[in-house]
């Protein structure tokens, strides 16, 4: 006869935000447009177009996959 393991019990512990401003949306997966609001609050407070963080720019964004040279031969399937 097999014995059922002990169950495990997690709890955790939501704290409020402490400051006044809201919390900045987290990134989104696959593409998505940015509102144009958004865009704006980006661009005036220096920010990624990408990400939403500050230091750098949407084409030297550390979490945006790479992406191929523009000057890469396309497939036209004429081949």
């Amino acid at each position: 006869m097999r014995s059922r393991k002990p169950t495990r019990s997690y709890t955790t512990t939501l704290t409020p935000p402490t400051s006044a401003e809201p919390a900045p949306e987290p990134m989104q997966v696959g593409y998505t447009k940015l509102t144009v609001e958004e865009r704006e609050r980006r661009l005036k407070g220096n920010l990624c177009l990408y990400c939403g963080q500050p230091g750098h720019i949407r084409a030297n964004c550390p979490t945006r996959p790479p992406q191929p040279p523009a000057s890469w031969p396309r497939s036209t399937g004429d081949r």
